[in-house]
């Protein structure tokens, strides 16, 4: 039963679980009988993603066919493939074993027991290791053999990983999505179920800016969410238009419904939330968000992100405090590891409160990146303020470097905010407020997505820019009125504004007008 919606969703399961429900007279109630599955794996299905073989057989089994039955439409009616959720299975056999002492210089199997209970001395290094060996295998071993059939076939790769919004869930799985997603044409990330308000789920926006940023500074513009699952089935344009704004102001520019194609005899009251397709009786609705999505998509697209503030996340930290051996509920992490997960949250909440754009490294990317001039570049984009969660080893020797090469560098710990960087001033009702900006030359694109229910006025600062809103729903350019550099504007709640900042205007179909909206 999901929490979030009033339905049952369907998936695999135990036949020793069982449930009640009280349901209406008359209502339709669907049974299904399932064979218990008894492996290591939730799903009984887990296959080994860090072998070469494995991806071989896949793409003969999957893709090979595809190419088969449907080639002559690859990259233009199938224009790609899309990776859903992979993750990376494995044991430590023969293959893992060598490779780890390749690349740490021991052998792992006289420090297996240090992963598994807490020991003093380097059992954190062995942890570390161990996962940074199964990343760095399940990179090369599976992502990129089937980024390279894609190519090869005129597909552009693209998809989202598991765990994307939880980095302590991605050492638990023993892979990194910030380095994996720099393997796609189209990086993704994805949402499930309506999660909005307050800022109460900062793992989400942190979970965007991973897959946003590395896209960004592979140059990559377009960044895609799966997105709408597990909603309700009077699921309608309100509801798709402020999940879709909310992943706008996270850096999305694409969107890939959850859609799947069932006969409908009956409503399928027991999918994975609601699918979008012409025989649903609210379709009209999509196709009317649909076109407001292209036209938001169509200008965020026209604008490039660049933020000045880089985040390196303590991934090394985080497979430190990962306890194996993994059961069905995944490996245990320790207090420690909860209260990392719990300070890089508090970073995420300060930046939303603050709209105070950033993007995010690794440690790996943060050792490696070019120092010049007191900037970091990774990839195509340089910062000159750095922020570094306190964590652990990995961590201190990126802190030790940045420092020493004289960038403005601070380490974060959770409570001391005052290190931090301070935002442009903004006033009035802005502590639950997502802002995304992005730039076209001297001209700027500010989308303000308000993540409450209660409406407020803001002040936005634009200096001596003119100041226009664009409304996507009828495709008009506004001017806004402006007072001592700033704009004031009024966002209901779940609301959202797209700013457009320049010197000169272009395009004005009209004035924008600041009504107070009920809620």
């Amino acid at each position: 039963y999901d929490l979030y919606n009033p339905h049952i969703r369907a998936t695999t399961s135990y036949t020793e679980i069982m449930f009640e429900a009280k349901v209406p007279e008359n209502a339709e109630i669907y049974v299904a009988y399932l064979s218990p599955v008894f492996t290591d794996s939730r799903y009984g299905t887990q296959i080994n993603c860090l072998h070469k073989d494995t991806v071989k057989e896949f793409i003969a089994r999957v893709h090979e066919k595809y190419a088969k039955h449907v080639g002559e439409y690859f990259g233009t009616t199938i224009p790609g493939i899309f990776l859903d959720e992979p993750s990376v299975g494995g044991d430590v056999d023969e293959d893992f074993l060598a490779y780890f002492k390749e690349l740490h210089g021991y052998d792992l199997t006289e420090y297996l027991y240090k992963l598994c209970v807490d020991y003093v001395g380097d059992f954190k290094k062995v942890r570390r290791d161990y996962v940074m060996t199964s990343s760095e295998m399940f990179l090369n071993n599976f992502i990129k053999p089937l980024h390279e059939w894609c190519k090869e076939h005129n597909l552009l790769f693209t998809g989202h990983f598991i765990n994307e919004e939880d980095p302590l869930g991605c050492a638990r799985g023993g892979h990194s999505v910030y380095r994996n997603v720099k393997e796609m044409d189209i990086p993704g990330f994805d949402i499930i179920s309506n999660n909005l308000g307050n800022n109460a789920h900062p793992a989400l926006v942190l979970g965007s800016r991973i897959v946003v940023s590395s896209a960004a500074q592979e140059g990559k513009n377009k960044v895609l969410a799966e997105c709408f699952a597990l909603n309700p089935f009077n699921f309608g344009y309100d509801g798709l238009k402020k999940i879709g704004d909310w992943l706008f102001a996270c850096g999305i520019n694409w969107l890939v419904p959850h859609a799947f194609h069932y006969g409908y005899c009956a409503y399928q009251r027991t999918d994975a939330g609601k699918s979008f397709f012409f025989q649903d009786l609210q379709f009209d609705e999509y196709l009317k968000f649909s076109r407001y999505a292209e036209k938001v998509c169509e200008k965020m697209l026209a604008y490039e992100s660049h933020n000045d503030v880089l985040v390196v996340l303590p991934d090394g930290a985080f497979g430190e405090e990962i306890i194996y051996p993994v059961t069905n509920t995944y490996a245990t992490p320790t207090e420690r590891g909860l209260a990392l997960r719990e300070r890089c949250g508090e970073l995420v909440r300060y930046f939303s409160s603050n709209q105070i754009g950033w993007d995010i490294t690794d440690t790996k990317g943060a050792l490696e990146g070019c120092i010049e001039d007191g900037k970091l570049t990774i990839g195509k984009l340089s910062y000159s303020s750095i922020i570094v969660v306190e964590g652990g080893e990995q961590e201190e020797k990126v802190f030790s470097r940045l420092k020493m090469a004289g960038v403005n560098v601070v380490c974060f710990n959770g409570k001391n905010k005052e290190v931090l960087p301070i935002g442009t001033q903004w006033f009035g009702a802005t502590e639950n407020l997502l802002v995304l900006r992005k730039t076209q030359g001297n001209k700027e694109l500010l989308f303000i997505f308000r993540n409450e229910k209660e409406g407020g006025f803001v002040k936005v600062p634009i200096g001596k820019k003119k100041v226009f809103v664009y409304d996507a729903e009828e495709d008009k350019t506004l001017a806004v009125k402006t007072d001592g550099g700033y704009a004031e504007l009024y966002l209901k709640g779940f609301g959202s504004l797209v700013l457009l900042l320049s010197e000169e205007a272009e395009g004005v179909d009209g004035e924008y007008q600041a009504k107070v909206i009920p809620d």
